[in-house]
């Protein structure tokens, strides 16, 4: 497949390409980040439910 004939300067690609590409370099960092969030929020949330519904001492 060739390239179209460049008028305007260098071969870019569509801006969705673009950024679909930076998207799914970002994924796994923002997957970690996630993890961490709620790996840190999740037992103190569990517990203050818990509590509130008295089913912890």
């Amino acid at each position: 497949m060739s390239a179209p004939i460049q008028i305007f300067g260098p071969y870019r690609a569509p801006r969705l390409r673009r950024a679909r590409r930076a998207l799914l370099r970002a994924l796994p960092v923002l997957g970690w980040l996630l993890a961490l969030i709620v790996a840190y929020a999740l037992p103190p949330f569990l517990a203050g439910v818990l509590l509130a519904h008295g089913l912890v001492p």
